[in-house]
């Protein structure tokens, strides 16, 4: 059981380091998203998806 109390938070904090990567990305990806849309090249669906084209 101890061993399992030294082990959780080392594996929260990778988690979570690994859910602000794939925000980061994402948003990453948003931005870069939002500059092309002018030339047609991604596209957004109502359901928040990017799409390029």
């Amino acid at each position: 059981m101890n061993m399992k109390k030294q082990l959780y938070p080392i594996i929260t904090e990778r988690h979570f380091l690994h859910q602000q990567i794939s925000l980061a990305m994402c948003l990453l990806l948003l931005v870069v998203g939002c500059r092309k849309a002018d030339d047609d090249m991604v596209g957004i669906d109502e359901h928040g998806a990017v799409t390029i084209l």
